[in-house]
């Protein structure tokens, strides 16, 4: 839990109530409390619209396709890379053990309309490639002049 400072110790002394504020951050930073611990980090994608589809591509380096996952529900696509590895090295009465966790995650809100139908996704060279069909609705039409 974050903790605060109040407002009146800014009007008596500021530069006391400043060194306060930076000891405060200092130790709920020390103690983890200022930020999320183990919460998935943000992965980075492009988003692209053409005439007929909308492409989602994601940095996935190093994941495998079976640690990938991509869901559509309600109209949000969620991609998520989960990755857990171990390595263990033992060499002359030294014994070391060493896990390790990566977990990255986005959702986009897709435009009104879009389904989960005909919704391809390929994963080559550390990118993901998401294609999404657009709606009828939502492709242009041509319309001829009489």
């Amino acid at each position: 839990m974050l903790t605060t400072v109040p407002i009146r110790s800014f009007a008596r002394n500021p530069f006391r109530a400043i060194d306060e504020v930076m000891n405060l951050v200092a130790r709920d930073f020390a103690n983890g409390s200022c930020c999320a611990v183990n919460a998935p980090a943000a992965l980075a994608v492009d988003i692209r619209e053409r005439e007929k589809e909308y492409l989602v591509e994601a940095s996935v380096p190093g994941f495998r396709k079976d640690e990938v996952d991509v869901q559509m529900h309600e109209g949000v696509l969620s991609i998520s890379a989960n990755r857990q590895e171990s390595n263990e090295t033992i060499d002359e009465g030294w014994i070391r053990r060493e896990r390790s966790t990566t977990n990255l995650s986005r959702q986009v809100r897709l435009p009104e309309g879009v389904t989960s139908d005909g919704i391809r996704a390929d994963l080559s060279d550390g990118v993901l490639t998401v294609r999404i069909p657009k709606p009828a609705q939502l492709q242009p039409r041509k319309i001829s002049i009489g």
